[in-house]
């Protein structure tokens, strides 16, 4: 029987021991709703090119397997202060550290280690892949309609298997919290302290997961942290803010954005020290002037470049 493009489901749960797998069979407690999905199968290639007596090609013999999968959520929160929104796993798994204070805020702030890691399943159809010793990074994206974390995972490789087992009954409605941007649910967007009027923007701590193979294991590292983002604005008149001098003179300073506008909704990301780089103007739908500025996210006391706060 053909199976359905449309069929999909992922489960993911932290690992107790890194890639051991769940602690308790995944069920629909670890549900994720998601759209864009997509896994790929990577792996490096040797070629056996041992001499032989007439010509053809020779079989590359494949090492160090490992998965990439990419998705996105929206982004909100729980509707509960002090209640982690049913994504928190991802975020744990992204190199965020979690920190709840009940009944008032969860915070997500870079983590100094490798943070935790996912197991993982991924089921298109009867075709289930299971991914232990998943890290990833995310990118926040904000344009117009619904703010969305896109995130991208590398996990272990198992051979995917055949199953005839029924799909767990899951539960959306934790996940139907989200509002789109505009009047009231998106506000105090500020960038150097200034107010300003956003079109997009987009927000990636940089987070490099990377798979790491020695001579007798495997794992899913991160290498590096690179910090970055754009944003598009109205542009203001120089007298209020001249981006090109903070540019050319290597200005730093904060931006923030809030989205949600009712308590346990509510979203701030924070970035202490930023620095805009190669602000170009563009001509907005409005027909208004705008400007188009790359951003970098620096450190600033350290391990601070990005923070995402729920009250």
């Amino acid at each position: 029987m053909a199976m359905r493009w449309r069929e999909k489901l992922i489960l993911a749960g932290v690992e107790s021991t890194y890639g051991a797998g769940p602690a308790a069979a995944l069920d629909a407690s670890n549900y994720i709703r998601l759209t864009e999905p997509s896994i790929a199968f990577e792996s490096e290639n040797i070629t056996d090119e041992s001499v032989r007596f007439g010509e053809g090609a020779y079989e590359d013999i494949p090492f160090g397997e490992h998965i990439t999968l990419t998705f996105r959520v929206h982004l909100f929160g729980s509707g509960t202060e002090g209640v982690a929104p049913p994504y928190s796993a991802l975020l744990r798994a992204s190199r965020m550290t979690e920190t709840v204070d009940a009944g008032v805020s969860v915070a997500y702030t870079l983590a100094s280690d490798f943070g935790s890691s996912l197991a993982m399943e991924f089921r298109i159809g009867n075709n289930l892949h299971a991914i232990n010793g998943a890290r990833g990074a995310f990118t926040i994206i904000f344009e117009k309609g619904i703010p969305m974390l896109e995130f991208t995972f590398k996990g272990l490789w198992a051979v995917p298997t055949h199953t005839i087992d029924s799909l767990p009954a899951v539960n959306n409605a934790p996940w139907l919290g989200f509002v789109p941007t505009g009047p009231g649910r998106t506000s105090a967007v500020t960038l150097y302290g200034e107010t300003v009027r956003p079109y997009s923007l987009n927000l990636n701590p940089g987070n490099e997961a990377v798979y790491d193979q020695s001579l007798v294991d495997e794992t899913i590292i991160y290498s590096d942290r690179d910090g970055s983002g754009q944003i598009q604005i109205e542009a203001p008149t120089l007298d209020t803010i001249n981006f090109f001098a903070r540019h050319s003179n290597r200005q730093h300073g904060p931006l923030a954005i809030t989205h949600g506008a009712t308590a346990g909704n509510i979203c701030t990301i924070s970035c202490p020290r930023v620095q805009v780089q190669k602000p170009s103007y563009t001509n907005l739908d409005n027909n208004n002037v705008g400007y188009d500025i790359d951003l970098k996210l620096l450190p600033d006391a350290g391990n601070d470049e990005i923070s995402l706060l729920f009250t």
